[in-house]
């Protein structure tokens, strides 16, 4: 098999696999055999019929009478042929071959139309399949990565005619991926997973919010996915889904490309934690903002205690504002870094003495990616760090990927300082199913789960005998489960109490949860995982017996004990301070007076 890859990262277009190639090769090859056939034969059919006709009427047969007996080869009707045995024998062999290259048409014609027709009637009857949406890079790139790993493709909105991976297990809908009809078309009530990826973000918003409209009833779990090109979008529609939270059933979440990229970096290469680190920004486009609010996360969660502060040298036009908005937005961030401005152009001459000890991870994120990447290549202050310690963002540059040689012993054209200096593809990095997944209520869920192990004080040691103690990495799916409704229901237990979630901005006036606000939401949440509990089996029980499914605490709020009560309240208080991990705040909705509040809540407990 010859499926290696299906993206072309430069172009972004489809590259056809060895086996398709061939096919092709193949239906290319009769095409023209039986065309090449049709003009023999019309070629054989006119010089013998003019020769015969000649013979019978003594020269006064006309070539457009020649013409009208040759093309009745063609459909079949020569039968004052048949008899003949006195006939030319070009007229002999095109009386063959004619018929035999109008028969190929036709059933070349049949196999066209009946196979679009057979397509899109697979598409239509699918179920359990993956919705994609989009023409862009983005979606053609994670389009092929599910047909790679084996599952049903449907993809809305290539042109008529894109050459695709392959047949099996891969349909295509034509038309507007934002017209119901069309989403109909490709089943998108009986799809799994919905990835809206289109150039443009109101249309991926359209896309998405009409698969989930058209989602069957009976279609438990389907997930929707939409891109949003801007960051400050994507966080404000988080945030208003999170406020409606309709429900776990239909997970539907909105992601930028940046942020994802952003995420999987210090995933993928981790900063060092053994000692203090340092990284270098230069330029703030929107992957360089995202790269410093994931740089302080990933710091804070896995920097060891004698790690310190993360040091962040920031070099743009803006940086003071742009780093003073993100310590708003992310009060982690503040916590974790020490951020030092230099407000200059990225071209201008980087300072010296300032730089004197290597960075360890550089970074040019700047709009204009041949900037960014003409600094790399000329600056040999930024080259004193490892393999890979330079890295270059790059969209519209991304087939440079593989292009330089890294220090692994990977061989490209292009000489990259020992493998200093990479290009970092962040459609590639972002088109990945599971990335994606790791969506809102996710992370939530997971940051809800942290802080309980932070107040349990057992961390990532965990117990054996209790395995709501383990890291999420090791948690039971169920508890996993847990965590994410818990999440999910953040926003209708704030809509309750006629509060809403919204981005956090200099505008916004958060508001303070006072006691009986809490005590109200502890309420909510409890009757909410009662629910829960009881419809997948759990009942009340003198202990906790996961096997039993039996638990103490499945009871009224007013008979559970002070403790328990109490454990609830905390979970509640500590709900700011997950939301703000995220980027995003508590307000009042309405024309109330708002109850002002400081922002030390936040920091105090990331310091705590």
């Amino acid at each position: 098999m010859g499926d290696t890859r299906y993206i072309d990262r430069q172009t972004g277009r489809w590259e056809a696999s060895l086996d398709q190639d061939r096919n092709r090769t193949t239906i290319t090859l009769l095409r023209i055999t039986f065309v090449l056939l049709a003009g023999v034969s019309a070629i054989l059919g006119f010089v013998g019929y003019a020769e015969l006709l000649v013979g019978e009427r003594g020269g006064t047969t006309t070539p457009v009478d020649v013409l009208y007996y040759t093309l009745q080869l063609f459909v079949l009707d020569a039968d004052q042929l048949a008899d003949r045995a006195d006939l030319p024998w070009q007229l002999q062999v095109a009386r063959f071959t004619a018929p035999a290259a109008t028969v190929f048409a036709l059933v070349e014609t049949a196999r066209v139309l009946l196979t679009g027709e057979l397509h899109r009637l697979r598409a239509r009857r699918a179920s359990g399949h993956v919705v994609v949406c989009g023409d862009s890079a983005m979606a053609r790139n994670l389009a092929a990565r599910l047909h790679a790993a084996g599952r049903k493709v449907v993809v809305v909105g290539l042109p008529s005619g894109t050459p695709v991976p392959s047949r099996r297990r891969w349909y295509s809908v034509p038309g507007d991926p934002t017209a119901a009809e069309v989403l109909r078309a490709a089943g998108v009530g009986r799809a799994a997973l919905v990835y809206a990826c289109t150039d443009d973000s109101t249309d991926n918003i359209l896309a998405a919010t009409t698969a989930g409209m058209l989602r069957d009833e009976h279609n438990g779990g389907m997930r929707v996915y939409a891109q949003l090109h801007d960051p400050e979008l994507c966080l404000a529609m988080q945030a208003r889904r999170l406020s409606h939270s309709a429900g776990v059933d239909l997970r539907l979440d909105f992601f930028n490309v940046d942020e994802l990229a952003a995420r999987w970096l210090f995933r993928q290469d981790p900063l060092p934690t053994v000692r203090l680190s340092r990284l270098l920004v230069i330029g703030m486009s929107s992957f360089g903002r995202a790269v410093l609010v994931e740089a302080a996360r990933h710091w804070r969660i896995h920097q060891p205690d004698t790690a310190g502060r993360l040091r962040v040298d920031l070099i743009a036009a803006d940086a003071r504002s742009v780093v003073d908005d993100l310590v708003h937005r992310y009060p982690f961030l503040g916590g974790v870094c020490d951020v030092v401005c230099y407000e200059r152009e990225p071209d201008a001459l980087l300072p010296g003495p300032a730089f004197r000890v290597p960075h360890d991870r550089v970074l040019l994120c700047l709009d204009d990616e041949e900037q960014a990447l003409k600094i790399a290549l000329t600056t040999p202050s930024l080259w004193r760090g490892g393999p890979g310690s330079v890295t270059v963002p790059v969209t519209r540059l991304a087939g440079l990927a593989g292009a330089f040689a890294d220090g692994d012993g990977h061989s490209g054209l292009l000489d990259a300082i020992s493998g200093t200096v990479r290009c970092y593809p962040t459609v590639d990095a972002a088109s990945d199913p599971d990335r994606i997944g790791d969506d809102l209520v996710e992370r939530l869920g997971r940051s809800i789960h942290d802080r309980y192990l932070l107040a349990s004080r057992v961390g990532a040691v965990g117990s054996v005998a209790d395995p709501a103690l383990l890291p999420w990495a090791s948690l039971p799916e169920d508890l996993r489960r847990t965590n994410r409704a818990q999440a999910a229901d953040i926003g209708r237990k704030l809509r309750v109490l006629g509060l809403a979630l919204a981005p956090r901005t200099r505008t916004n006036v958060a508001v303070r949860l006072t006691r009986e606000q809490i005590e109200r939401l502890a309420v909510l949440e409890h009757q909410r995982w009662s629910r829960e509990r009881r419809s997948t089996g759990w009942v009340h029980g003198p202990r906790r017996d996961r096997a039993a499914r039996t638990h103490p605490d499945l009871r009224p709020w007013r008979e559970l004990p002070e403790q328990v009560k109490e454990k609830n309240r905390d979970e509640m208080r500590q709900i700011p301070g997950v939301l703000a991990d995220v980027g995003l705040e508590i307000v009042r909705v309405g024309t109330g007076a708002p109850e002002p509040v400081t922002r030390w809540s936040a920091t105090r407990e990331h310091r705590r």
